[in-house]
């Protein structure tokens, strides 16, 4: 008879998530996510099956529960106001880059620039969600187009993808600039890009 687990997998893998966010893959050990799990190890490999799966399901984590969450939400509740949901996107981005989690970045981020193409698993799910991403913005962008909020001089998928690289880079540059002025200047002009 197979035993009930005297944990919640739901929250150990939150912990696994935040653990992964704050010191990256390669500094996290299995040690460190037995202890932040509150889990033995065995558990853990049963559970999860390693660190490296464990590490894949972080990511699909993360992907569900913080990715693009304000325009998802916008967007579920139906009728949006493109200029709107991607200003308050953009400006939500550079508070949270100058706030106190500025150290800790965007996991997703993160995982780009410390596993690239390395490991092709987690390459192929991170190009997923930039793509996911894009869509999304695509549409967004399409949409302010016919209601005249933005430039019909450029497509709006070249548009999205240039929102999408400032995203990025606003990630980026937060590890460094502890300024949000400067932050503020990226989306300023962001969003001269995409005026009509």
């Amino acid at each position: 008879m197979a035993r009930t687990k005297a944990f919640d997998t739901d929250q150990a893998l939150k912990q696994a998530l935040h653990l992964f966010w704050k010191q990256g893959y390669e500094h996290t050990s299995m040690q460190d996510l037995v202890e932040a799990m509150g889990i033995n190890r065995g558990s853990l490999y049963d559970t999860f099956g390693g660190k490296h799966a464990l590490y894949v399901m972080a990511v699909e984590k993360y992907l569900s529960d913080y990715s693009m969450r304000d325009v998802r939400q916008a967007m579920a509740g139906g009728e949006v106001d493109p200029k709107t949901v991607i200003a308050a996107l953009l400006r939500r981005m550079a508070r949270e880059a100058a706030g106190k989690e500025r150290a800790r970045g965007c996991f997703l981020t993160n995982t780009i620039v410390e596993i690239g193409r390395g490991d092709g698993v987690i390459a192929a799910r991170t190009r997923s969600a930039i793509e996911d991403m894009e869509k999304i913005l695509t549409d967004l962008v399409a949409e302010g187009q016919k209601r005249g909020q933005f430039t019909t001089g450029r497509d709006a998928g070249a548009l999205a993808l240039f929102l999408v690289n400032t995203m990025q880079g606003l990630r980026v540059l937060s590890k460094i600039y502890e300024d949000g002025d400067r932050l503020d200047d990226v989306v300023d002009g962001a969003l001269a890009v995409l005026a009509a």
